[in-house]
């Protein structure tokens, strides 16, 4: 492998991904041509049969989950944003102590689960920790 010519290459694509003119030229050239009904039936079988493509969709799940997982990584990084999502989860959790419904709902289970003897035989013998 020529490292030159990968350089050069990379430096190619930039220049010409990065030309608003040509890139204008391509936007326009698709749109008339995409005004064409038989040009229009042909590109969508070609995209449904692409994304019908096992191989494709195993790629396209990839790299989504790669996005997903930079993102979560950047997030989990973010100290703004970790005190805004811990803002967000105490005011949610405060208004949820507010709703009478959900008190109930979980003062009914907490006394079923104590009144469950296999789950006090577990307490007594240390299996909560």
């Amino acid at each position: 492998q020529r490292e030159d010519f990968q350089h050069g290459f990379i430096s190619m694509i930039e220049r010409v991904s990065t030309d608003k003119s040509l890139l204008d030229t391509i936007a326009e050239g698709i749109k008339k041509a995409m005004e064409d009904e038989k040009l229009k039936l042909v590109v969508k079988q070609v995209l449904i049969e692409g994304l019908a493509d096992s191989d494709l969709q195993e790629a396209m799940a990839k790299t989504f989950l790669r996005s997903v997982k930079v993102g979560i990584v950047e997030a989990l990084s973010d100290a703004e944003l970790r005190e805004i999502c811990s803002a967000g989860a105490r005011e949610a959790m405060s208004l949820a102590l507010q709703d009478s419904e959900l008190k109930d709902t979980l003062k009914n289970a907490l006394i079923e689960v104590i009144g469950d003897p296999d789950v006090m035989a577990a307490a007594y013998r240390g299996g909560f920790s």
